[in-house]
């Protein structure tokens, strides 16, 4: 049994810009779909999975919904098979259809399974972009280019999709759309590029952390004239 920390402090989701590493499920599928259209930046392989599981859900529900019309047309080939093979073998002629009027009219959908198709299209056509962009981050997230992800119009989808396995890599920071954070060794005002502060169970840079730029200073005020009398507000 692990122990928790009733002290430590909770953690917080990276702004939508930045990977979350260690997502769960309904955190996946919000950010899913509210990176809806984005393409750069990167995505974790926790908020890649997460979301594909999600995904096969759904779509199985919806074929649970029409596996009595799957059943009846498994049913009514078996039977056609039979029929044809029968006549082959006895080198007759098929003298009537297979299929009784009754079994014909039901191969045709009842109202609950053409629902079922209808919303099974109209969900893969709602989520082709978002899947696309995730896609892409994931790949982003590996250092690889999302363009690797156009291997599925050309057949070859397993490999982008052994791609989005691999575990992700500090580089892909150069997909972001807000560059590495600053690093202040001495103190703030170095202002150099840098990647060295770690953000938690990763080597990756953290952008998001509130320590990554310098607070905002006062604009200067100038000094008292040589009477001693203050500047003249004009």
């Amino acid at each position: 049994m692990s122990y928790v920390d009733p002290m430590a402090p909770a953690r917080q989701e990276p702004p939508l810009d930045q990977p979350y590493y260690g997502a769960s499920m309904w955190t996946a599928v919000k950010r899913f779909f509210r990176k809806y259209v984005t393409f750069t930046g990167r995505a974790s392989r926790s908020e890649f999975w997460w979301w594909m599981l999600f995904d096969t859900m759904v779509r199985l529900a919806f074929v649970a919904m029409l596996s009595g019309w799957y059943a009846r047309l498994i049913k009514a080939f078996i039977k056609t098979f039979k029929a044809l093979q029968e006549t082959i073998d006895t080198g007759g002629k098929l003298a009537r259809f297979p299929l009784t009027e009754q079994e014909l009219r039901a191969l045709w959908p009842n109202g609950l399974e053409i629902a079922a198709m209808v919303l099974l299209m109209v969900w893969g056509l709602v989520i082709l972009i978002p899947y696309i962009a995730l896609s892409w981050r994931r790949l982003h997230d590996s250092d690889f280019s999302g363009a690797f992800f156009l291997l599925n119009l050309a057949g070859l989808g397993i490999v982008p999709l052994i791609m989005c396995m691999l575990p992700p890599k500090p580089e892909g920071a150069r997909y972001d759309l807000v560059p590495p954070q600053f690093n202040y060794p001495g103190g703030y005002g170095t202002g150099a590029w840098s990647t060295t502060n770690q953000s938690p169970g990763y080597g990756g840079p953290a952008p998001y952390s509130p320590y990554a730029y310098p607070p905002t200073q006062p604009p200067a005020q100038p000094g008292p004239d040589q009477n001693g009398y203050p500047p003249y507000p004009g």
